[in-house]
């Protein structure tokens, strides 16, 4: 915690995991039922109950991609290495995780919060228009709504727009910890 020396405390964000995982659920059948939509109305749709495997298979690259995501935009943008970075699942919350162990500008924290959902959400989507059936629509809206804990993350970021602010990820739970550069240091 050298990098924080200069810094003192501004605050602690917390998401609540239940929340969290039920608007997720609410988001993907919203999605689900959108994607759905499209798969009945595309002239080129397959089948809806064949090639279910496509799902099934897509599933867990989609879930560690979108994790890769942002470790990806975190050494990119914040000039982390891959060291700094701790990858897992938090089997209580259902929630796989990213834990970043250095912290971040409030701008690059937001850049690697928001990566997952700017890749996986257009090609997601494109995925759903390319080939419409059923697996592609159910992979489409879980890869968008696996984001949810993201976005309530960067919203909650929202109220810290103050220069000289470290974003560091919580240690335990899903949230972040705000320090700010010392008064004396700016």
């Amino acid at each position: 915690m050298d990098e924080l020396s200069n810094y003192q405390f501004v605050d602690e964000v917390r998401l609540n995991k239940l929340v969290v995982n039920l608007l997720g659920a609410l988001f993907m059948l919203l999605l689900l039922a959108l994607f759905m939509g499209i798969v009945f109305l595309l002239p080129h749709k397959v089948n809806v109950f064949d090639h279910m495997l496509v799902f099934y298979i897509a599933l867990l690259p989609v879930l560690v991609f979108h994790e890769v995501l942002h470790a990806w935009a975190a050494i990119k943008y914040g000039g982390l290495s891959y060291a700094d970075i701790k990858f897992g699942m938090n089997w209580k919350g259902l929630l796989p995780y990213c834990h970043i162990n250095k912290p971040l500008t409030e701008r690059h924290y937001r850049i690697a919060g928001l990566m997952p959902l700017l890749v996986t959400g257009p090609a997601s989507i494109g995925l759903v228009f390319l080939y419409p059936h059923i697996g592609s629509a159910m992979l489409a809206s879980v890869a968008i709504s696996l984001c949810t804990g993201d976005l309530i993350m960067i919203y909650k970021l929202r109220r810290y727009r103050e220069k000289h602010l470290l974003i560091y990820d919580h240690p335990s739970e899903p949230g972040f910890i705000v320090y700010k550069l010392r008064e004396s240091d700016c």
